[in-house]
């Protein structure tokens, strides 16, 4: 009898969260935090992760992404949280360098076999992005638990955070209101986070977890969002940062050519229509 992980699930993926105005009463306890001159990116502007300045124009990035089972395929589970967490060193414009992994397993409830599947995909991921599983940390824990610590590295004038408007700079060369212009643009990616959350979410509700394995690939290409903030590196600084995106989607249906179709879709439609706007002058 095949083991459904998603039953040993609260929550599906991102689901498992805790609310962002709790999060907020955890956070302000009031005790000073120790403020180091050295950290370029923080909790502050609630970035994919956080960037510290190690010198020669260089900068060390730390992120952590980790959740509930979102599928029942083990190997599949490990794929996809292995994925979310390497993202975000690519959504800070960097490469990841190493990542270690985070268990959580219900030793007396799953077979160790099943876990050592789930670690299997998060090794084929960090495979495919040209980094080892260094190591991790593992505790006997109610629910099925999984996802990675990445290290990586960016050049500090190539990082992009949430209040960096590059394209809003885009924007601006059409329109004299540049303020409204980065604003607008900012205003944008927000809706494709929410529309790309709210898509994935009403598929896992569909498919009561349980996803067709055709979709698992696509997945894998990164949450679209996270590619629309990294295709401003290509219209400023070029297209070799984005290599570790077409890695990780080398299982996909479609070669190289096509990955760059996808990229320019999603940045093309939108700021294709706010540029419409600007231009017609009905905002």
């Amino acid at each position: 009898m095949s083991v459904r992980l998603t039953e040993f699930s609260h929550g599906a993926g991102c689901g498992c969260k805790i609310a962002p105005d709790v999060l907020d009463r955890i956070l302000h306890t009031g005790t000073p935090e120790f403020s180091d001159p050295r950290l370029l990116v923080g909790n502050n502007s609630r970035d994919d992760a956080a960037v510290a300045d190690i010198g020669n124009g260089m900068g060390i990035i730390s992120t952590t992404d980790f959740f509930m089972p979102v599928v029942d395929n083990p190997y599949d589970f490990g794929r996809i949280a292995g994925a979310n967490a390497i993202s975000d060193v690519y959504a800070m414009g960097g490469q990841p360098l190493m990542a270690i992994a985070i268990l959580g397993w219900p030793v007396d409830r799953l077979a160790p076999e099943i876990a050592g599947e789930v670690l299997d995909g998060g090794r084929a991921v960090c495979a495919a992005a040209g980094i080892t599983l260094a190591g991790g940390h593992s505790i006997d824990s109610p629910e099925p638990i999984f996802g990675l610590a990445v290290t990586g590295q960016v050049a500090t004038d190539r990082i992009i955070r949430n209040d960096t408007a590059r394209a809003g700079d885009l924007l601006s060369v059409r329109v004299s209101e540049k303020p409204l212009a980065a604003g607008l643009a900012l205003a944008i990616w927000f809706f494709f986070v929410l529309i790309f959350d709210l898509v994935l979410l009403g598929v896992l509700v569909a498919s009561e977890g349980k996803l067709n394995p055709d979709l698992l690939p696509w997945l894998l290409l990164l949450n679209p969002t996270d590619i629309y903030r990294l295709l401003n590196i290509v219209a400023f600084e070029g297209g070799a940062q984005l290599t570790g995106v077409l890695s990780l989607g080398s299982d996909l249906p479609m070669g190289p050519g096509g990955l760059w179709v996808a990229l320019a879709v999603w940045f093309v439609i939108p700021l294709a229509g706010a540029w419409a706007l600007f231009r017609n002058r009905r905002i």
